[in-house]
């Protein structure tokens, strides 16, 4: 007897979460729900075209009795992504899943998982965007496949998910289906004001009283644009010598940010403090957070940002269902540095640390209101 039959016996259900590793927010989001939602009912094991970091993280997920999958085909991302569907098609023909939640920004890239998944037979196939665009290289190669797979998605999957309604029309013809959205929840008990851990984690990081420390979370892709993040932050030294630049996350594109600010002569006033699995801690450090993003679904970051307190400061590019707090601010024109150093300086103290738990909830981004979405998607 397999081990997807025996579980059925337990009256437990494995849910295959696909296309995402143990970075970046989709998986943030999900990782959050695992860990709340009734683990006697349903457990979440993980399918990646890549490979999983090997962390605290990886050994969390292996520890909750989940299983880690990794294809291993991102060598050659050309060749990968030809082989990948008859990788995944071989894969559920051997594991045999009821359910399998695709996460993609592309509806291309998601159907190189759904279309084995449909021929497999796969009962409840949920295909989950969470982006409005598409980040890397051939821009124009990938955003054509897009435009083609998403006239033919719905042929290929039962259930229609989106973090935000510009998410929901990226990928999906929404004149034609019916689109769940499920926002980007955080769990309320951890983000809030704390005057305490603020003092301490300024204290350890070595910021002085007078810093201003602005900060950001996120992975240093193209599409996270750390590049603009510096440009701002010249200008706001211009205006005062106080300001400080924080940055959490890790990713490939760290080790060029670095360069640029050492060439720069930023070295002394931008601070890497890598990744971290208490990002409330970080953000607890921070006078201000900016998020100056070439495009998004809904950016978890902001969320918990804002339900840290802080003032919030956000691409125009990003929806403005993320503003959520009356903290948050968009400038009208995407690069212009010199409109994003006037709005921080006119709003950065306006407002701060306001508990804005209940603010929060009532819009829907508590993690329990999450959780119960995710369920009611895998029920029978």
């Amino acid at each position: 007897m397999g081990r997807i039959e025996i579980l059925k016996e337990n009256n437990m259900r494995r849910i295959l979460q696909v296309n995402i590793n143990n970075e970046g927010g989709a998986f943030s989001l999900v990782y959050q729900v695992q860990k709340m939602i009734d683990q006697k009912e349903y457990v979440f094991d993980y399918y990646t075209m890549g490979k999983f970091n090997y962390n605290s993280v990886y050994l969390d997920i292996i520890k909750n009795n989940s299983h880690i999958y990794e294809a291993d085909l991102r060598k050659n991302r050309f060749i990968g992504h030809l082989l990948l569907p008859i990788r995944f098609y071989k894969f559920l023909k051997n594991e045999r899943y009821e359910i399998i939640h695709i996460h993609s920004d592309s509806s291309w890239k998601a159907i190189l998982y759904a279309f084995p998944a449909k021929i497999v037979g796969i009962k409840n196939i949920i295909i989950h965007s969470h982006s409005t665009g598409i980040n890397g290289e051939q821009q124009f190669f990938k955003k054509m496949c897009h435009r083609i797979a998403k006239q033919l998605i719905s042929c290929f999957c039962t259930k229609f998910v989106a973090c935000s309604s510009e998410a929901a029309k990226w990928m999906f013809d929404t004149q034609k289906v019916d689109v769940t959205i499920v926002k980007n929840g955080v769990n309320l008990c951890r983000f809030k004001p704390d005057m305490v851990a603020r003092e301490q984690e300024r204290r350890k990081l070595n910021y002085f009283p007078e810093n201003i420390v602005i900060g950001t979370v996120g992975d240093f892709s193209d599409t996270k644009n750390p590049m603009l993040l510096i440009e701002i932050f010249e200008q706001l030294l211009k205006d005062n010598d106080c300001f400080r630049l924080l940055f959490v996350g890790s990713g490939s594109n760290e080790k060029n940010i670095k360069e640029i600010v050492k060439k720069k002569g930023l070295e002394s006033k931008v601070l890497f403090m890598g990744r971290t699995d208490h990002v409330e801690i970080a953000l607890e450090a921070m006078d201000a957070f900016v998020l100056p993003s070439k495009f998004e679904g809904l950016p978890v970051s902001a969320v918990e940002a804002q339900a840290t307190g802080l003032p919030t400061f956000l691409s125009p590019n990003i929806t403005k269902e993320v503003a959520i707090s009356g903290m948050a601010w968009f400038p009208h024109t995407y690069l212009d540095v010199n409109e994003w150093k006037n709005l921080i300086i006119q709003n950065l103290y306006n407002v701060k640390f306001q508990n804005i738990t209940e603010r929060v909830k009532n819009a829907g981004f508590d993690i329990n209101d999450t959780v119960k979405k995710f369920t009611e998607l895998y029920m029978r």
